[in-house]
């Protein structure tokens, strides 16, 4: 069942919405801290391990695209500071169904999409990888995903077990662009969370942000859970960066 980390509603008292030393390629501005709020969690005894509880009622079919060559294309705004992204602007990643499964709207709840990751260092180099998001056990709800990286070194979700999660979408923003039937829209911002509320990612289908509207949505990524004392940056998204390719 779900549960409250009520130690994280401990740690939130500890700070205040100060500034952070880190700075970003696109605002001299300092990143804020805002108070981390008590996250809804899953905890599994067998492993001891803690994963964010994922978004209520989450759609796939408006997370992906419906194929590879109609990727989702989503534009990292702002996550935890990670070591493959060391030197990293421009990050963006593909999401798609398989092409076997174009044929359906509604991709099933154990279904798995293609994904591509992009980064660009250096200023001209562009780098990607391939992999796969496979749906969890059903335990975990839906909006949990096992990324499967082409030639990585780990096994599937390490210690935590083979089927569990290793990003979680905790949060889902709809946009005002139907797909579908009257009042069916796509997803236009998540936040993804990873086990034990290790890290986060903030992605949205627009490429560049006002910081006003970055600080609004970092005040959410707090209230969820997740920690921003962490180290934590804000991606360069400037209009140096190319545009993505349509498919996979």
């Amino acid at each position: 069942m779900y549960i409250d980390i009520l130690a994280r509603k401990i740690i939130s008292r500890l700070f205040l919405a100060t500034a952070s030393p880190l700075l970003t390629g696109r605002s001299d501005d300092p990143l804020p801290i805002y108070p981390a709020g008590v996250g809804l969690a899953l905890f599994d005894g067998a492993t001891n391990c803690t994963f964010p509880a994922p978004a209520p009622y989450f759609d796939s079919s408006k997370f992906v695209g419906p194929n590879p060559s109609a990727p989702a294309v989503w534009y990292q705004i702002a996550a935890s500071q990670q070591p493959f992204e060391a030197g990293c602007t421009c990050m963006y990643a593909k999401y798609a169904l398989p092409a076997s499964s174009s044929s359906s709207s509604s991709p099933a709840p154990s279904s798995s999409f293609q994904v591509e990751n992009f980064c660009t260092r250096n200023g001209t180099v562009q780098s990607s990888v391939h992999g796969v998001a496979l749906s969890t056990a059903p335990r975990y709800g839906s909006g949990t995903f096992q990324i499967q990286i082409e030639h990585a070194h780990q096994p599937p979700g390490g210690r935590c077990g083979p089927e569990s999660p290793n990003l979680v979408v905790v949060k889902a923003y709809e946009e005002d662009e139907e797909i579908g039937g009257e009042g069916e829209k796509r997803y236009a911002t998540v936040i993804l969370g990873e086990r034990n509320f290790d890290g986060f990612y903030l992605l949205s289908r627009e490429r560049d942000w006002p910081r006003t509207k970055v600080n609004t949505y970092l005040k959410d990524v707090a209230s969820l859970g997740f920690n921003l004392s962490q180290p934590y940056s804000l991606a360069d998204q400037g209009p140096h960066c190319s545009e993505p390719e349509a498919a996979i």
